[in-house]
């Protein structure tokens, strides 16, 4: 508790800073805008004659204040008393829409991901530092996004826990401390739970409890930062905290977005089977990596879904001879998907059941209740699972699998 108390104090320093820097602004504005004057009538400069510097120093000075202004509103919000002696305006906060169960629906629809659907709460004398914790963290994401390498695709961000359900087993908005800006998630600022998976029984999941904020910076970058609020919450120690972590999004002039990705966090992965540790510390399994290779993919998806014309390749199928009929197909392979990653996986809810093997490596089975799945009848599902390894490249695996001549000699 001293440590946390030592940290919200320093978060606070940070703020009279913003607090004093925006007002060291305001003055030099107006010391500059008392000696500023036009040298044919002596009256004031208009904006177009201002040198770039004062131009500059005006636009610095209200973005410092409109900041401050929010902060400051979201804060006195949940606290109780104003933390600046800034006016409140930050509008009321309002829940709206969120739909995770269906993997298409959010993905061709419409949705919203800004509705509490239960859980903890944040306490109400916590609910400053998570405002704090998630500038602060948001900051740092820059930070650290101007460090390393740059990664450039084309890529277009979509409902996060929709898009990314390879590696999202479960998530849940817990509070919405701030919907953001109207018509857009600009200062969104949550505070959410979700479950990490890969697709093996053999690899713990990751379960994190963490703050969500997202911002449009002022040189049109967007950002999204994560922070875990472990501290906040009183539950058994978690074997995986988040860090500042998330990603920016740059448009660039090519049609194309610049996106930067950064997976920061501390886990305890003790319970790694031996075969999967090579692939979870390369970073593969839950690093950026993953993350981007699987934005690009949904992206294409999704470039594919909105495309209003037939491929020639899909044009002379027998099988899809309309739009319709390919987004069909392609929302059943999003179902199969989403199926395939929930029977294979390990799972909080779910236990697996080691069954003894014949000398080989052991053989895992599941049991779960499929209720209002579509596609699929009600009643109980059987899942079973083993791992092994190949000494042949894995895109030859894929290819001997997927070839339908070739299957049907190994199955």
């Amino acid at each position: 508790m001293q440590h946390e108390r030592h940290d919200n104090a320093h978060l606070r320093n940070e703020n009279d800073k913003l607090r004093t820097e925006n007002l060291r602004y305001r003055d030099a504005l107006g010391n500059t805008s008392a000696h500023s004057s036009c040298p044919s009538c002596g009256g004031p400069t208009a904006l177009g004659e201002m040198s770039y510097d004062e131009q500059q120093l005006r636009m610095e000075n209200s973005w410092l204040r409109d900041e401050i202004d929010r902060i400051a509103a979201i804060a006195a919000k949940y606290v109780g008393k104003p933390v600046l002696n800034y006016p409140i305006v930050s509008p009321p906060v309002t829940p709206r829409s969120l739909e995770l169960g269906n993997f298409g629906g959010e993905l061709y629809g419409t949705g919203d991901p800004l509705r509490p659907t239960g859980g903890p709460t944040v306490d109400q004398t916590d609910k400053q530092m998570v405002v704090e914790l998630a500038v602060a963290s948001m900051e740092e994401l820059t930070r650290m996004a101007q460090m390393g390498d740059l990664l450039w695709m084309e890529a277009t961000l979509n409902q996060w826990a929709s898009v990314f359900s390879g590696i999202v087993s479960r998530a849940t908005t817990l509070e919405v401390l701030s919907t953001g800006v109207a018509g857009n998630y600009n200062k969104a600022l949550q505070v959410m739970s979700a479950e990490f998976h890969m697709l093996s029984p053999v690899v713990p999941t990751r379960e994190t409890y963490f703050v969500r904020y997202c911002k449009h910076h002022i040189d049109g970058t967007w950002a999204v930062v994560d922070v875990s609020l472990d501290n906040l919450r009183s539950s058994p120690v978690m074997r995986c905290r988040r860090r500042p972590s998330g990603c920016l999004i740059q448009e660039m002039p090519n049609g194309y977005s610049k996106v930067t990705w950064i997976e920061h966090v501390e886990v305890d992965d003790r319970g790694v089977h031996n075969l999967y540790r090579p692939l979870v510390s390369s970073g593969l399994a839950f690093g950026a990596k993953r993350w981007v290779f699987t934005l690009d993919r949904q992206c294409e998806r999704l470039a594919s879904a909105m495309a209003t014309t037939l491929s020639p390749d899909i044009a002379t199928s027998a099988v899809i001879n309309s739009i319709e009929g390919k987004r069909s197909i392609m929302k059943l392979a999003e179902r199969m998907v989403i199926s395939f990653c929930g029977g294979v996986s390990a799972s909080t809810a779910h236990t697996w059941t080691t069954l003894s093997g014949s000398g080989a490596d052991d053989v895992r089975v599941m049991t779960r209740k499929s209720i209002d799945d579509p596609g699929r009848p009600p009643g109980i599902v059987l899942s079973a699972a083993t791992s092994f390894w190949l000494p042949v490249p894995p895109k030859r695996v894929f290819d001997f699998l997927r070839d339908e001549q070739s299957r049907n000699e190994v199955f």
